[in-house]
């Protein structure tokens, strides 16, 4: 089986915690997408909620050798819905990669236990950032096909609950 090289370089630059050089997520299966990661192939899948709708979908993660606290994959059981990165470790940081992104089609202010949240949206991209402490950290960062900020919301979009802060080993 061929792995698609657009979903490959999506998964390894995000991995690599390279959010501006992953192109947009096209249709890839899981198991393309596990074999262009070390680790994935082995990890197991578990089941979460993501969008408004509170879809109930498999989710596949690695913590080890990221740029970041952990990868996630989103994905229906064969095809992948969108790839998250929790806690991004990148050069410059979020304020640089804010710079970059340029103005979001959407800015939304979710406010959850009285902690302003953030998202930041850029739906031709298939990029959304979640931030907190008045957007000045950057928690997630989202990776998915191009679509709309209403198809998002619904379908994708993030818990909005801060990562956990994980031990320091």
């Amino acid at each position: 089986m061929m792995t698609d090289l657009a979903c490959q370089q999506t998964i390894t630059a995000l991995a690599a915690g390279r959010i501006l050089d992953a192109p947009p997520l096209v249709s890839c299966t899981i198991d393309e997408l596990a074999q262009a990661l070390p680790g994935l192939d082995a990890a197991e899948d578990n089941i979460g909620a993501i969008g408004r709708d509170g879809s109930r979908i498999s989710w596949r993660a690695v913590r080890q050798g990221i740029a970041g606290q952990m990868l996630r994959v989103w994905h229906d059981g064969h095809y992948v819905l969108a790839i998250e990165l929790e806690r991004p470790d990148m050069p410059g940081g979020w304020p640089e990669l804010r710079d970059k992104l340029g103005t979001p089609s959407q800015k939304l202010d979710v406010f959850r236990v009285k902690v302003p949240q953030g998202l930041w949206f850029y739906g031709a991209r298939g990029v959304a950032a979640q931030t907190s402490l008045a957007g000045e950290r950057l928690d997630r960062v989202m990776a998915f096909p191009p679509t709309t900020a209403g198809d998002f919301i619904t379908h994708l979009a993030m818990s909005l609950v801060p990562p956990r802060e994980r031990p320091m080993d």
